[in-house]
């Protein structure tokens, strides 16, 4: 069964007042232009680096962000009382906030049904389908320059979004490991996610187990939680495209992550190249200053934090289910950790 997806009504009302006051229509004036040729999409597994990747690309020249976001919980539902106000307002000013538009028509899978027809997959913790005709038009809004971001599996009816926009894109991965750690206390950390009332009720062990296994309750109104296997599978087809630059988390951090400089301003460099901005050493160096931190979903932000938490347990787990992926991407040479 596919259900419509209901959220949070005051984080919504809070969104609502500012979408209300921002409006977005700076990127209709003359001076919201950039000189490079393609449109940019940053996508990743949800807390493998997602807000580590936007700073970077706010701080290149010549790139503009945008307030279109499609990520595994959207805040969609219409606070009722603003919805006529709200929908004259858009017919005005075409807003790339007609994001929450959007999420009014989307559907969340319940594991039982087939993919509805006209729909596109988006998502990461849970898988949430979208209308293609509004996604198509929504994404045109974009303009060179700018960048949107997601967490978003492969599908070919996206890439031909994509390739139909001039998209560039971006993918960041991390050791999945340290996903799944980041993961759990983000469920536990945020009231406004579905299932931060089931994480709740769970110690650390069991919670973990159940990320990395993934869970289907048929008895609530929880939606689908695949397992960390099913969630990469989803995303790997990204890594083989020829118009993706692959980063890894651990690359951008830099030292106050536990990662290389050297590596920090090697792989700020190549993002840079990769969308077609000039940029100096130097400049990606004191960029690269600049990352650690201070964004809404941060914790620790360090490599291999799950070395110090994982049980034996836990990492048996992890062999049995994602073993050959961590060998896949570069994690591990062997399962012998």
């Amino acid at each position: 069964m596919f259900k419509s997806f209901f959220v949070d009504k005051k984080r919504v009302r809070l969104e609502r007042i500012k979408d209300l006051l921002h409006l977005n229509f700076l990127q209709f004036l003359p001076f919201f232009s950039s000189n490079l040729p393609h449109k940019i999409f940053v996508n990743s597994i949800p807390k493998a680096g997602t807000n580590l990747l936007i700073k970077t690309l706010y701080r290149l020249p010549d790139v503009h962000g945008t307030t279109l976001s499609f990520h595994s919980e959207m805040y969609g539902t219409p606070w009722q009382p603003w919805r006529p106000l709200r929908q004259r307002i858009w017919q005005c000013f075409p807003s790339e906030r007609a994001s929450y538009n959007l999420a009014r028509q989307a559907k969340i899978d319940e594991g039982t049904d087939n993919l509805p027809p006209g729909f596109v997959p988006i998502g990461g913790f849970h898988k949430i389908f979208l209308p293609q005709k509004s996604l198509s038009t929504l994404l045109s809004h974009v303009r060179p320059g700018s960048f949107f971001d997601g967490h978003i599996p492969y599908s070919a009816t996206f890439e031909h979004f994509l390739a139909k926009e001039n998209f560039k894109s971006i993918f960041i991965v991390r050791d999945p490991r340290d996903v799944m750690l980041s993961e759990l206390h983000y469920f536990l950390r945020e009231s406004s996610l579905a299932l931060h009332p089931l994480y709740k009720t769970m110690g650390f062990e069991e919670g973990m187990l159940s990320i990395i296994r993934g869970f289907r309750n048929e008895q609530t109104d929880y939606p689908v939680q695949p397992s960390m296997r099913e969630i990469i599978l989803e995303y790997l087809p990204w890594m083989d495209k020829s118009y993706v630059l692959l980063t890894r988390f651990e690359d951008l951090v830099g030292p106050h992550g536990g990662g290389n400089l050297n590596s920090q301003v090697e792989t700020i460099l190549l993002i840079a190249n990769h969308i077609g901005v000039s940029l100096a050493p130097e400049e990606a160096r004191k960029i690269g200053a600049t990352l650690f931190g201070g964004t809404h979903t941060f914790r620790r932000g360090k490599i291999g934090a799950w070395k110090k938490d994982f049980s034996a347990e836990l990492k048996k787990q992890c062999k049995q289910y994602i073993g050959d992926l961590l060998i896949q991407l570069g994690y591990e040479k062997n399962l012998d950790w």
